[in-house]
C-alpha cells in the first residue's frame, strides 16, 4: 500500500492498479435468450425484452426480483445480465459499484402511481362502454298509459232496443217443465179447422213429404259466430247443439249479427234449429219458426 489515506476517500481504490480497460466479462455473461420466469406472482412469463422496455425505477425493481426459470430460481438480473447493468464475471480488482444494482425504491412493491413514461393513448379497443347504447326502456316500449280510450261498448254496435219485441217484465216465474200442449197460436199456413182434440199432426189432406225438400245449401253454416242479444258475442251452431232443447229453442229464434248482416238464428243453423230454410209446394207440417216451449222471456242461466 501506498502512503496513509487521504482525508476524503475517493470513489475508486486508492491502489496502484489502474481500472481495466477492456470489458473484462466472459462470452457468456450475457441475458438469457428464451428466458422467461415467474417472477413476484404478477408475471408468469418475465422476459428480458419486457424489462428492457419498462421505465429504469421499473427496470430495476424486478431485476432484483426472484424468478423461477427451468426449476432453477435465482434473482432476475442473473438471467438478464445485460439489461439489469449487472456484472456477472469477478474482476481483478474490487467493483466500483454493489454486485448487484442498486435499487432506487424500497424493496417492497412498487407505488400505485404511474410509471415514468405512462403511454400517450390507450389501448387499441378498450371495453369501457357498452358495445350498442341500450335504451332506458324495454325494446318493445310498452305505453305508459293506455293506447287512446276504449270504445265503451262492443265493436259489432248492438241494437239500442231488443230485436224481437219482448214484454215489459217476465212472467212471474217460467214452469219448469215445458206444458203438454202447444201454444194455440196458428202456423204461418193454418190448415183446415182444428179437431176438438188436436193432433200430433196437421188435419190437411196433404201427406208427409216423403224426402228431404231442402237444397244441399240449406244447412248450417260452417264458421257461423254471431252477436247475440248482448250475451254472446260468438255463438255457434255447436254451441245450440250442447244446450238443452227450452234454450236451444229460445236462441234460435233470436237475432244474430254475422259478417254485417242481421237475421234469426235459425237462419245461420237451419239443422241445429230444426228450420226448413226451402219453400215447399204445401204447407209446413211445423211451424216456419220453430216452437218455444218456455215463456218468451229468457231462460235463467
Amino acid at each position: 500500500p501506498t502512503g496513509a489515506p487521504t482525508a476524503t476517500p475517493t470513489d475508486a481504490p486508492t491502489g496502484a492498479s489502474p481500472m481495466p480497460t477492456s470489458d473484462p466479462r466472459p462470452p457468456g455473461c450475457r441475458d438469457v435468450e428464451h428466458f422467461g420466469g415467474y417472477v413476484n406472482k404478477q408475471y408468469s412469463n418475465m422476459t428480458c425484452s419486457m424489462l428492457q422496455n419498462w421505465g429504469q425505477v421499473k427496470r430495476d425493481y424486478y431485476c432484483g426480483r426472484e424468478a423461477t426459470y427451468l426449476n432453477e430460481t435465482k434473482n432476475v438480473f442473473r438471467f438478464c445480465p445485460e439489461t439489469c447493468s449487472h456484472d456477472c464475471a469477478p474482476t481483478p480488482l474490487p467493483t466500483v459499484s454493489p454486485s448487484a444494482p442498486q435499487t432506487k425504491l424500497p424493496t417492497v412493491a412498487p407505488t400505485d402511481s404511474p410509471t415514468e413514461k405512462p403511454t400517450t393513448s390507450p389501448s387499441v379497443a378498450p371495453t369501457g362502454g357498452p358495445t350498442t347504447t341500450p335504451t332506458d326502456a324495454p325494446t318493445a316500449a310498452p305505453t305508459d298509459n293506455p293506447t287512446t280510450s276504449p270504445t265503451a261498448a262492443p265493436t259489432g254496435a248492438p241494437t239500442a232496443t231488443p230485436t224481437d219485441t219482448l214484454t215489459d217484465a217476465p212472467t212471474a216465474a217460467p214452469t219448469d217443465s215445458p206444458t203438454d200442449m202447444p201454444t194455440t197460436s196458428p202456423t204461418a199456413v193454418p190448415t183446415g179447422a182444428p179437431t176438438a182434440t188436436p193432433t200430433d199432426a196437421p188435419t190437411g189432406a196433404s201427406p208427409m213429404p216423403t224426402s228431404d225438400p231442402r237444397p244441399p245449401g240449406c244447412r248450417d253454416v260452417e264458421h257461423f259466430g254471431g252477436y247475440v242479444n248482448k250475451q254472446y258475442s260468438n255463438m255457434t251452431c255447436s254451441m245450440l247443439q250442447n244446450w238443452g232443447q227450452v234454450k236451444r229453442d229460445y236462441y234460435c229464434g233470436r237475432e244474430a249479427k254475422y259478417w254485417d248482416e242481421t237475421k234469426n238464428v235459425f237462419h245461420f243453423c237451419p239443422e241445429t234449429c230444426g228450420h226448413d230454410c226451402a219453400p215447399t209446394p204445401s204447407p209446413t207440417m211445423s211451424p216456419s219458426a220453430p216452437r218455444t216451449k218456455s215463456p218468451t222471456a229468457a231462460p235463467t242461466d
